[in-house]
């Protein structure tokens, strides 16, 4: 499972629009870095953010899908309501996540273990 980590459901517009800023603006100048502009899927890409961006700080209510919460909310909310259980992330996995980001030059990607549950890790974060 794949989830977008930041707080982007806060009733404050102005909270959202600065968490909106802070994290597409990692997001598209990681894009800039690895994808040239010749690029196809570049451009659905930040289309798409774009289409995310304006969800995010034009809409309110019922219109705004977009609810980006931090790893420990999304986590528990998985797991506690949805009753979903987690398996963990093993060495080998976040080992593989490394080399994967070497492969593709992402040299400035950081790969981190979110850890929970008395320690075990639960999932991998990568930033920029």
């Amino acid at each position: 499972m794949v989830e977008q980590e930041n707080e982007h459901n806060d009733i404050v517009l102005e909270q959202r629009v600065s968490n909106s800023l802070k994290y597409y603006s990692a997001i598209l100048d990681c894009i800039d870095y690895v994808v040239t502009l010749q690029y196809n899927n570049r451009i659905m890409s930040e289309e798409m953010f774009g289409r995310e961006i304006r969800n995010i700080i034009a809409c309110d209510g019922l219109e705004r899908f977009e609810r980006h919460v931090a790893f420990d909310q999304w986590w528990r909310l998985m797991i506690e309501l949805g009753g979903l259980v987690n398996v963990g992330v093993n060495d080998w996995e976040f080992v593989r996540s490394k080399m994967i980001l070497k492969m593709y030059g992402a040299s400035l990607l950081k790969v981190e273990k979110k850890m929970f549950d008395g320690g075990a890790t639960v999932g991998i974060t990568f930033s920029w």
